[in-house]
């Protein structure tokens, strides 16, 4: 009787496991799915769409403007089908360099490359303010660095 009730617990433990196990690999994958949600900045009041990355995103041309992998990421094929010049120019710009590297003499030439060719905004944009910069500590591939991300007012001056 006594083993009974040091294996029961270790018994529970096993088949909570197993079922979340079984319940995860049922589910999409992420990586797969790309899905909006409306939320509000607390520290901007402003309303913006929270969009979830698709890994698997290539880079397309609108209207003779390429639109960057890492932009792309978070619409669907529905969103990008009709967007205009000024909408892709946009994308690109919130999602690829609407931000400065403030301490850029300290990161080595690869760290300055990567960053420019692969480093995506796209999960620092609800941290942005309305009318004034925010600065950001980075961890992107092994480079640390700080970021100043634009105001969403600086975006919106880029029309």
């Amino acid at each position: 009787m006594k083993h009974f009730f040091y294996t029961l617990p270790l018994l529970l433990l096993c088949l909570n496991l197993f079922s979340q196990q079984k319940t995860e690999t049922n589910k999409p994958s992420q990586k797969d799915q790309v899905g909006t949600k409306e939320v509000v900045s607390p520290s901007t009041e402003k309303q913006f769409v929270l969009r979830t990355k698709n890994e698997n995103s290539t880079a397309i041309i609108v209207n003779g403007i390429t639109i960057d992998k890492r932009a792309t990421a978070y619409y669907t094929e529905e969103d990008l089908k009709n967007i205009s010049t000024e909408k892709a120019i946009r994308m690109n710009h919130i999602y690829v360099d609407s931000f400065q590297i403030t301490d850029k003499k300290n990161l080595s030439v690869n760290c300055q490359e990567s960053i420019k060719l692969e480093f995506d905004l796209g999960p620092y944009n609800h941290l942005r303010k309305k009318d004034s910069r925010v600065t950001v500590p980075v961890n992107f591939k092994g480079c640390s660095f700080t970021i100043s991300l634009f105001s969403w007012d600086e975006i919106d001056q880029l029309k």
